[in-house]
């Protein structure tokens, strides 16, 4: 079956059950005639083969296949992740202060504090806050009165 040929059957299957909007078709067919001309002016298998699988990537795009496949591979319709996917964009954030108090009126004191966030959203500044809070507050109640 020629490239064309597929390429059109596939798109309009596609579009068919609403998968495709037409911006995706002209995407699909530009990809599909530039790896096309590619396979055409290849000198040796190798590049024949990249020339199929960017069409094979641009038929599987298009019609949805390539996130049923990674789906059923990776759990994942984007195909980033094999596990915990739900964290794949998640940051493990952790600060660790110490501080010394050293006064005259009582012996030397350390205060330890670890604080860590697991978010989207890359913030050291709060977690040093947090931090930094949280230490007063046990250096307040580790003062004589």
């Amino acid at each position: 079956m020629p490239i064309g040929e597929a390429t059109e059957k596939a798109l309009k299957l596609a579009k068919e059950n609403g998968q495709v909007t037409t911006a995706d078709v002209v995407q699909t067919a530009a990809g599909i005639a530039l790896n096309a001309a590619a396979y055409n002016a290849s000198l040796n298998n190798f590049t024949r083969g990249l020339a199929i699988s960017g069409m094979a990537n641009a038929l599987g795009e298009a019609t949805g296949l390539s996130g049923w496949f990674n789906t059923a591979v990776a759990g994942d319709p984007r195909g980033i992740c094999l596990s915990r996917c739900e964290d794949w964009n998640k940051v493990n954030q952790t600060v660790y202060l110490w501080v010394t108090v050293d006064s005259k009126a009582t012996a030397q004191k350390d205060v330890r504090i670890m604080s860590k966030a697991f978010s989207e959203t890359v913030a050291p500044d709060q977690v040093i806050a947090y931090g930094v809070e949280k230490a007063i507050e046990l250096i307040r109640i580790a003062e004589p009165k």
